[in-house]
């Protein structure tokens, strides 16, 4: 028991001898039933991470719950807006304040820095993916910037147990670059989509084809679909030459540009002369949307009343 606290006692003026270098940091870590906490110990501050995780149906990565920065007293601790560390019973201590209760955490020099690495960036890079991503939302209506991308986005990276603080620096170029050429790209989206809504009435059938096709056909955008409810709206004889220019999977992307309940749209579109296998095609498409939720409906009171049957013979 004397030698074991013999050994943190030198532990303890280890780092601190070491956080005391102008040019040293420490990376510390504190662990108490589920919370973790990495501490970026230096001379003069400190850094607080309070790590926490994103959920899916399982952990998919961690993310920076809180961050305290704290400053060094003259009496060797170090005080932060919530947090401060302290030495206590010759260890040091991370001590948090809050409302409900107050967490006394003891902290231990990381025994793996390269792990430890990973988690911090880990962290930062999907919390700024994402901060990224719902800036570029909210500029952009027309596109839905897919959950997950920002851990295919982490995947792909070599450097993940770089130091945190350097990663830091190269996460932020990286997604300001991510950021920007993501704003430039739907820039250009937005318009061509403006152009071809603004002269709908008067451009030629070419024109509308060939700046539709720098238009992505996905289910994160809606610039494409967009036009083409203008276009059935304004030209629907142009919606079934568009159609009929697309293989089979897209022409039902092109369907689904039109509300099965869209009465005007639809009207205008049944009056076109010609086209009649793609026509058919198509208004067998409305039918079949119109009917599924009436059908889902149908299934779900089928199987509420079995259930219900069956209660009654069990009770």
């Amino acid at each position: 028991m004397k030698y074991t606290l013999v050994v943190i006692l030198n532990l303890i003026n280890s780092i601190l001898a070491l956080a005391q270098n102008d040019s040293s940091r420490v990376l510390l870590e504190a662990i108490k039933r589920s919370r973790v906490y990495y501490v970026d110990l230096g001379k003069t501050d400190a850094l607080v991470f309070e790590m926490g995780s994103y959920y899916g149906a399982a952990p998919r990565g961690y993310r920076i719950a809180s961050v305290d920065t704290l400053v060094w007293q003259s009496d060797s601790t170090y005080i932060g807006k919530k947090v401060k560390i302290i030495q206590k019973d010759g260890s040091l201590t991370l001590i948090r304040d809050s409302k409900k209760m107050k967490r006394e955490v003891l902290l231990m020099p990381v025994v793996n820095t390269a792990v430890a690495n990973e988690e911090l960036n880990n962290a930062y890079y999907l919390d700024r993916y994402s901060v990224a991503n719902t800036e570029v939302d909210h500029l952009f209506r027309m596109y839905s910037h897919p959950f997950e991308d920002r851990y295919d986005s982490w995947e792909k990276l070599k450097n993940k147990r770089m130091n945190h603080s350097e990663f830091r620096i190269f996460t932020d170029a990286r997604i300001k670059y991510i950021r920007d050429s993501t704003v430039e790209r739907h820039n250009r989206y937005l318009e061509i989509m403006n152009y071809l809504i603004q002269n709908i009435s008067i451009v030629e059938y070419a024109v509308l084809r060939d700046s539709l096709a720098k238009l992505p056909m996905d289910d994160v955008n809606s610039y494409y679909k967009r036009v083409v409810y203008e276009v059935a709206n304004n030209k629907p004889e142009f919606f079934f030459r568009l159609v009929e220019d697309h293989t089979f999977t897209k022409q039902n992307y092109l369907f689904y540009s039109i509300g099965a309940r869209d009465k005007e749209v639809l009207k205008k579109l049944e009056s076109v002369a010609g086209h009649d296998k793609i026509k058919r095609d198509f208004f067998r498409d409305i039918k079949s949307r119109k009917i599924m939720p009436v059908a889902g409906m149908g299934l779900a009171i089928i199987e509420l009343a079995g259930f219900i049957a069956l209660m009654s013979v069990i009770f």
